[in-house]
């Protein structure tokens, strides 16, 4: 007896905590919807409308330059470092040059050799001629003499070539900036030992990876949706992660054609050239582009949340506590005196009237994710009801009803059913 009397009590205690919970739940949503306030309603204005798209990407260098070595061998000099800022004819790597300087020596000495004897035969070719116009030589003698001079000659070019080379050789192991900007990435140390870029199957080794910062774009991915209405030339704002209050004004470059799919979406990229003469914006920055493809200044624009479809008919009126038989009557009364004139793609908002409430059906054009242009149903200054809020408290209405239904309306130790506990309770 006593195991059933405290599993009884037990059964109460959980009983009347539950049926408290609900009390205090209904107590509160009927405060709240006490203090509900009417729908919201905003005037029809005239406003700009701009759509504009938005999309991500990332800062990249418009040129980005790989250095490389024409000459092979060891590197003794390395005096830029990541983060340099150079400017052309700077230096930026220095090759050992004891091979190279021995090449130039080499053909500066044949040069001078060949000099001389280029200089002996056309003397040697002179005399030839005087002699022969004498006829004191023979045919065969003169022109001996001037095979040796074409052959001199022909040895005397030869040289100045490969003395040309091996200048251009020792010249190769200085490496300089071919053009202002910063040092990306550097791949070598002083030391190291590299191949040349020209002589070299693999293409050489890569000494360095600059940039002129001051030339700068960003890679945006455009969604497929969206691409057709970029166009080149076209201006754009960019704003990145690390300045988010100062954008950055740029131009769409170009749209590359090759799609890029990201989890199964289809994105274009668009290059938006941007000026960046103080340096702001750094290669792998992230940030946002807004590209403006359309406006209309100075129309008469109505908020978005005030549009339905005239499918959400039934439902908004019931969220406003109007009939919805009645707001179909009135929206079917209207265009039987407009003889459709908004066609069947119309949509519909409620305006506030001296007798409350009516829903109208309107023609809107360009719209953005706030507002729409108003091509005919609304004058200005008339005031739409903004249905987010009705839609709401319909919802919320609805829930206190649910709660209702399961709890009822009974407090233990109240006046609901009689004040009494559960049933058998002392």
């Amino acid at each position: 007896m006593l195991r059933r009397a405290g599993r009884r009590a037990a059964m109460f205690l959980l009983a009347a905590g539950l049926a408290g919970a609900a009390a205090l739940l209904l107590q509160g949503l009927a405060r709240r919807d006490a203090d509900d306030p009417s729908v919201p309603v905003e005037p029809v204005r005239r406003r700009d409308i701009a759509v504009v798209i938005e999309a991500t990407g990332t800062v990249e260098p418009v040129d980005l330059i790989e250095v490389k070595s024409k000459a092979s061998g060891q590197i003794i000099r390395l005096p830029v470092q990541v983060g340099s800022v150079i400017r052309a004819g700077d230096l930026l790597a220095q090759i050992d040059t004891v091979e190279v300087q021995n090449q130039y020596d080499q053909a500066l000495a044949a040069l001078t050799a060949a000099q001389a004897t280029a200089d002996i035969a056309a003397a040697q070719k002179r005399r030839t001629d005087e002699l022969f116009a004498q006829q004191v030589i023979t045919a065969g003698e003169h022109e001996s003499a001037t095979r040796d001079d074409a052959n001199a000659e022909a040895q005397l070019v030869r040289a100045r070539a490969d003395l040309a080379g091996a200048r251009q050789r020792r010249a190769d192991a200085t490496v300089r900036a071919p053009g202002p900007g910063t040092i990306l990435e550097q791949l070598v140390s002083a030391g190291q030992m590299i191949s040349s870029a020209t002589s070299s199957v693999s293409g050489g080794t890569t000494l360095l990876r600059m940039a002129d910062l001051s030339r700068i774009r960003m890679r945006a991915l455009v969604s497929e949706s969206d691409i057709g209405r970029v166009r080149p030339g076209r201006t754009a704002t960019v704003t990145v992660e690390a300045f988010p209050q100062r954008p950055f004004q740029g131009r769409v470059e170009k749209i590359e054609p090759r799609a890029v799919v990201q989890q199964s979406v289809t994105l274009f990229p668009v290059l938006v050239s941007i000026s960046n003469q103080d340096r702001a914006l750094l290669p792998g920055m992230n940030g946002q582009v807004s590209m403006p493809v359309e406006q209309r200044d100075d129309v008469l624009a109505v908020p978005l949340d005030a549009v339905r479809t005239t499918r959400e008919l039934p439902a908004v009126a019931a969220a406003l506590g109007l009939p919805p038989e009645w707001a179909r009557a009135q929206i079917e009364s209207e265009s039987a005196a407009g003889a459709g004139k908004h066609g069947k793609r119309a949509q519909l908002v409620f305006v506030e009237t001296e007798r409350g409430l009516e829903p109208r059906s309107v023609r809107l054009g360009l719209s953005n994710f706030d507002y729409a242009q108003v091509l005919d149903g609304l004058k200005e200054g008339e005031r739409v009801a903004l249905l987010s809020v009705a839609e709401l408290q319909a919802k919320r209405k609805h829930y206190q009803n649910r709660v209702r239904e399961r709890y009822g309306s009974a407090v233990p130790g109240g006046s609901g059913a009689g004040g009494r506990g559960p049933a058998g309770a002392p």
